[in-house]
């Protein structure tokens, strides 16, 4: 809905468009009128109605509003039909942080339907066909793809495929099956049909504009499982034998809030496919922190305390693909391993070697080491001056006063322990500790709605502080945390960096 929002408001208001929204009860204070659509909080701040802000509807038609307490229309509800003076007495006065607003149909058949691609090169009369309709993320039948047979599909299931919101670009359609596209979630506002094959929708009123789509012929109505079609990346699954729901995930870090929103629940994967030149650390907690482990092969089934224990993720690539040297150290520029990553294999790396393998000079903040390996990191280029031994995973060197210092690394096999099997999972706990890391997580996961929602604001310090108990946590009430949000920095651009130094007081 937000790449959608902005065509909405350049649109002239229909005469449909009845429903005025005011911050003061008895239809007071200025209004806004809205067209029908779903509205989050940005949506709303967009078309200045700000968060907790609306009083009274007028509804002058025959509409249905639905307002939501909280953003992504969530939390309590309720319906509007007609107009309503003051919502103080149904508990909703400044309370409504999204809302939607259905207009009544269209009598069938009371306009020409909207088509796009090109019909003509269809048969006119039907051909019974069982097939299915293939959709793609990209023109000319590229990236990821998506087979659909007759039924509805809202966004959450395009989700299954590993297709997001306005994410499809071209489609597929056998003899005698068609396929809708709409512009809003549940099949809900403009739609348009083809039944031939649109190799880009690029242009017109639905590029970048498909959020549920509707597939019709004369074949079996049958909803087809998630099938994925080759792409690079990770795909995990919630059951093992590569069963159960699943989700393609690109390079990137996912925490728990963004694997919810591709229909991965928390602690829910259990087998994981790795594509060749990619490698995904696995952790047990929010935010890429807690025990960790790596994967760089595919694995049917997690065993021990990782099957159903994973909350957040970090998706990489490695490079070009089975590499002659097995790769048993990874270096981040960030501490908490996160940021960019290189991956090295045994031997002696000085700074030509460390430029070649893409590590910049005093650029490292964390390492992770394969079991049975250790690491001697020098400030120096040629394995000289200040140097530090790793005999484990380190979180962050700037606990060693190495951090953003290594110039050069010696990496070795240790006598008497054996490497690990690439081909096994690798985990171990990282050295980062502390007795209240659960309600540290908790804290930053309710910190993070307020980010998504756009509210992370001094304005709503207070609401923030007491909704996500911020004042248990010492990290998050000494002071730092509020002193960015009041700066302005709480935003979804600076959320990564803030929340690392938040956790992490030694980075500040």
């Amino acid at each position: 809905m937000r790449k959608i929002i902005g065509l909405l408001l350049l649109l002239p208001f229909s005469a449909f468009a009845d429903v005025t929204f005011y911050g003061q009860c008895e239809f007071k204070g200025p209004g806004v009128t809205l067209a029908p659509g779903q509205y989050t909080i940005s949506d709303l701040a967009k078309v200045g109605i700000p968060d907790d802000a609306i009083a009274s509807v007028k509804v002058e038609g025959e509409f249905k509003v639905v307002l939501f307490e909280h953003d992504g229309f969530k939390g309590r509800s309720g319906s509007l039909d007609r107009s309503n003076n003051c919502l103080q007495k149904d508990g909703f006065n400044n309370l409504v942080s999204s809302l939607t607003i259905d207009a009544p149909k269209a009598a069938f058949g009371s306009k020409e339907p909207i088509t796009f691609g090109d019909n003509s090169l269809k048969p006119k009369k039907p051909v019974k066909a069982a097939g299915v309709v293939t959709v793609y993320s990209d023109c000319n039948y590229d990236g990821l793809s998506a087979k659909l047979a007759v039924g509805d599909y809202n966004l959450a299931q395009l989700k299954k495929f590993g297709l997001g919101n306005n994410e499809i670009s071209a489609v597929k359609v056998p003899d005698g099956m068609s396929v809708t596209v709409y512009e809003n979630d549940f099949l809900r506002g403009d739609s348009a049909s083809t039944g031939a094959d649109v190799p880009c929708i690029d242009t017109g009123d639905f590029a970048n504009r498909i959020t549920s789509v509707s597939v019709s012929g004369d074949g079996v109505a049958t909803v087809a499982a998630p099938e994925k079609v080759t792409t690079a990346g990770v795909t995990v699954f919630t059951e093992c034998a590569y069963k159960g729901q699943s989700a393609t995930l690109r390079e990137g870090e996912y925490n728990n809030a963004q694997m919810n929103e591709l229909g991965i629940q928390d602690n829910s994967i259990s087998a994981l496919q790795v594509s060749d030149g990619y490698q995904v650390e696995l952790f047990l907690n929010d935010f890429q922190r807690g025990g960790s482990g790596s994967l760089s092969t595919n694995n049917p089934c997690l065993v021990g305390q990782y099957n159903d224990a994973i909350s957040s993720m970090i998706v990489r690539k490695t490079g070009t693909a089975n590499a002659a040297a097995t790769p048993v150290a990874t270096l981040y520029a960030h501490c908490n391993y996160r940021g960019g990553s290189v991956q090295l294999p045994a031997g002696k790396h000085d700074i030509n070697a460390l430029k070649k393998a893409g590590v910049k000079e005093k650029s490292v903040s964390s390492i992770k080491l394969s079991p049975g390996y250790r690491a001697v990191v020098y400030s120096g280029p040629s394995f000289n001056a200040k140097s530090h031994v790793l005999t484990a995973d380190d979180d962050c060197l700037d606990n060693d006063d190495m951090n953003e210092q290594l110039s050069s690394i010696v990496i070795e096999s240790v006598a008497n322990r054996g490497a690990t099997s690439s081909d096994n999972f690798v985990a171990q706990p990282n050295q980062s500790n502390s007795s209240k890391s659960d309600d540290l997580i908790a804290g930053l996961t309710c910190v993070q709605e307020f980010v998504d929602s756009n509210a992370c604001d001094a304005r709503r310090w207070n609401a923030m502080e007491s909704r996500c108990q911020l004042a248990r946590v010492e990290e998050l009430s000494d002071g730092y945390l509020k002193g960015h949000v009041e700066a302005g920095n709480c935003n979804a651009e600076l959320w990564d960096e803030l929340v690392r130094r938040t956790a992490n007081p030694h980075l500040r």
